[in-house]
């Protein structure tokens, strides 16, 4: 049977909430989470301004310029035996889906050295404010409506190279790969054909979320985890 999360109707309720841009990269990652299973509750995305000054006087934030204000953020919960759980954000699966939300341009405030926030995720687009609220409290729908057709349609198919490659490589191969990183939402920039900085971390970022281990070396195992995730 499909999996749907403990508090899947308000999560949904929620997600609705952000701004567009944000909204898009927020469903792409809840739609992870619902694919490998991973529970969780989003208790909070968009902050009216005096709810912001409540959380400030409380200590639970340290500024007025948040970024649920202008609905660029969310703030989750893991949830086991379908109840919440706070200190499982070090959980294997929890840091998978983490990884994952950064590699769609998400922030993570587990990752901040002055203020540690684990729930809070935020997606800055193109700034602080810079989102737009077109379609706030639109129904979201998680699965494409497939279409009749009398034709059969074929899915594109896609080329990656055999053989080992890592940082400091060059060629087409390595340009296959950065394409292939793209597609996936693990953005490496244009491909040049050169494995540089931008690509190792793209390539890392894969490897957290798909194929363990993370060596920064491309073979055998992460392309079939490559091939996998491009053809579904």
């Amino acid at each position: 049977m499909p999996f749907t999360p403990t508090y899947h109707d308000r999560n949904i309720k929620n997600l609705a909430q952000l701004g567009d841009h944000t909204k898009i990269q927020a469903v792409k990652w809840y739609k992870y989470l619902i694919e490998n299973k991973i529970d969780v509750l989003i208790y909070e995305t968009i902050r009216t301004r005096e709810m912001q000054r409540e959380y400030l006087q409380q200590g639970a934030s340290q500024t007025m310029e948040s970024f649920h204000i202008v609905g660029q953020a969310l703030d989750f919960v893991p949830v086991k035996a379908q109840e919440t759980s706070w200190n499982s954000y070090r959980d294997s699966k929890i840091k998978k889906a983490i990884s994952y939300a950064k590699s769609l341009g998400f922030e993570w405030g587990g990752d901040w050295k002055d203020f540690v926030d684990q729930p809070h995720l935020q997606y800055k687009y193109k700034g602080y404010g810079t989102d737009t609220f077109k379609t706030k409290g639109d129904k979201i729908i998680l699965s494409d409506t497939k279409k009749t057709s009398t034709s059969t349609s074929k899915k594109p198919t896609y080329s990656l190279p055999t053989g080992v490659y890592k940082k400091g490589d060059k060629g087409n191969g390595v340009k296959q790969i950065q394409a292939a990183l793209n597609k996936l939402n693990f953005n490496c920039g244009t491909p040049d054909g050169i494995w540089g900085a931008k690509t190792e971390d793209a390539f890392r970022r894969f490897q957290s979320v798909y194929c363990n281990p993370v060596d920064g070396i491309y073979g055998t195992k992460t392309r079939s985890a490559m091939l996998k995730q491009l053809n579904k």
